[in-house]
C-alpha cells in the first residue's frame, strides 16, 4: 500500500491513480490519513463482502446466535 501526500497526489494525480489501479493509495494531509484512493473494482468487491458480513450477521441474530454481534 502506498502513502502520499495530498499535495503529492493532487500534482501528480495521474500517476497516483495508476498506481491505485493495482494497490490501495493512502493520501494523508498534515501527516495523517485521510483517503483512501482504490480502484472501482476493488471498492465493489469490498462493498460485496461488507453486504454478505451484514446478512449473515442478521441472519444469525434472527436465529437466536448468541455470538452474533
Amino acid at each position: 500500500m502506498r502513502i502520499v501526500s495530498a499535495t503529492e497526489a493532487k500534482t501528480l494525480f495521474g500517476r497516483t491513480s495508476s498506481t491505485a489501479l493495482s494497490e490501495p493509495v493512502i493520501i494523508e494531509k498534515h501527516n495523517r490519513p485521510e483517503l483512501v484512493l482504490m480502484s472501482y473494482n476493488e471498492f465493489i468487491s469490498l462493498k460485496r463482502m461488507a453486504t454478505l458480513s451484514t446478512v449473515d450477521t442478521c441472519q444469525q441474530s434472527i436465529a437466536g446466535d448468541q455470538y452474533a454481534k
